[in-house]
């Protein structure tokens, strides 16, 4: 499709149009007017985010403006998969064309730390022992502190007890 100096291969492109135009056959197109100029420009990816538009114009003479189009686009293609063959598989079709855009990362959602009165309730409830040093009974000094804590440390040392109560009837029986 392209030469050694990367500019389009002219004659392999008027092969390649001349068999794309019989396969296609004529397509109908209707004109209110014959056109006098066709202007074809096409948005092509070069990266990521990245873009390029290749256009040209063509003037129609005696052609059939739906082959002058089709020539166009074809020239528009090959130049695109001269310059940037990266972007082609082997078989010169795109691999951009079933893109859908970069995956996102994943972000992992920390817990908002607590601070104050909510960071030493929380840290009262996880208790599951009575006994210092890592148990309910080393909050004691921070809940005789303030009124609301001190609920709470008392709620929670209620709770232990009774579970270290029941657990000791269950030893028994």
């Amino acid at each position: 499709m392209a030469t050694d100096e990367g500019t389009p291969d002219w004659e392999q492109i008027k092969k390649d149009w001349a068999k794309a135009s019989e396969a296609l056959g004529p397509m109908p197109l209707k004109f209110a007017a014959r056109p006098k100029e066709i202007t074809i420009e096409q948005l092509f990816p070069t990266g990521n985010y990245l873009n390029l538009r290749v256009g040209m114009t063509w003037s129609v003479g005696d052609e059939n403006p739906t082959d002058v189009m089709q020539a166009a686009m074809d020239i528009c293609n090959n130049f695109h998969r001269a310059k940037f063959p990266q972007l082609y598989d082997k078989e010169g079709k795109p691999k951009f064309n079933n893109y859908q855009g970069e995956e996102n990362e994943k972000t992992i959602q920390n817990q908002p730390k607590l601070t104050g009165f909510a960071h030493w309730e929380d840290a009262i409830n996880k208790c599951t022992q009575i006994e210092k040093p890592d148990g309910i009974e080393s909050f004691r000094a921070i809940a005789d502190m303030n009124h609301k804590l001190k609920e709470v440390f008392d709620k929670k040392l209620n709770e232990l007890k009774n579970e270290n109560s029941n657990a000791g009837i269950k030893r028994m029986v």
